[in-house]
């Protein structure tokens, strides 16, 4: 079975990372925000135990737990580690969510989190308007009577304001592009691990790509080594306590 083109971006960056861990990565694992569970497989084969979570899964998965990452069920001190594949992006209050983290995990705790990086929201700009031609075309070729085709039927446009799909949609919980410009930098991201108790240790590169899954599974070549020198869509960030 052909793995999509988010679950290979997900998948690959995944393995890339397990490859390269600068510290001891094992134990107790908890993920939050597991999605449809595909990453939860593979972790499974790293560690002792793994701990699934997600206020609400894309996916009917075996033994997830329904919790919220700002309020997580779980004692203190239970978890020898903690991953999540871009889900801080949007969480709604990140301070409970990371005071939370601090709580339920052991003071050797190690954290890896990825987050869309602003060279993701470059690419979100640059291909926007690329996606919403393919739509458009797919559209009209597909349909026998062009003349029928609308701009609210193409865009599936229910009570909205047609500038909401010419323009890109903010992708996390903030109010607009220019706060999620700003909270998807670097060092805004260490900044906030620092400020509730967290150190960043490293950082890992990962792998090329937009939002609209524009030329999927091509210039694999091309997308690694844009990332690698250093304008990666995604950052994974290893995080230990202070």
């Amino acid at each position: 079975m052909t793995l999509s083109w988010a679950k290979y971006l997900r998948q690959r960056d995944l393995y890339q990372l397990m490859d390269s861990r600068p510290i001891s990565f094992q134990g107790n694992l908890l993920e939050i925000g597991c999605g449809d569970g595909h990453l939860s497989t593979i972790l499974r084969d790293y560690f002792d135990r793994v701990t699934s979570t997600d206020v609400s899964p894309r996916e009917d998965i075996k033994d997830v737990i329904i919790a919220d990452a700002q309020d997580l069920p779980f004692q203190d001190n239970t978890f020898d580690a903690i991953f999540s594949s871009n889900v801080l992006e949007h969480i709604d209050d990140l301070e409970r969510c990371l005071t939370e983290l601090y709580r339920v995990s052991k003071k050797d705790i190690v954290m890896l989190h990825t987050m869309p990086t602003i060279w993701w929201k470059l690419f979100q700009f640059t291909t926007h308007y690329m996606y919403l031609t393919k739509v458009l075309f797919k559209k009209i070729f597909t349909n026998n009577d062009i003349s029928s085709v609308s701009y609210k039927k193409t865009y599936s446009i229910k009570n909205k304001k047609k500038s909401k799909f010419l323009w890109p949609a903010v992708h996390g919980v903030k109010k607009n592009h220019i706060e999620e410009i700003i909270a998807f930098r670097s060092n805004t991201w260490e900044k906030q691990f620092s400020k509730y108790g967290f150190k960043v240790i490293k950082k890992d590169n990962l792998f090329v790509h937009s939002p609209y899954r524009i030329f999927p599974y091509h210039f694999l070549r091309l997308r690694k080594l844009i990332s690698n020198l250093g304008m990666p869509s995604v950052i994974a960030y290893w995080v230990i306590k202070e």
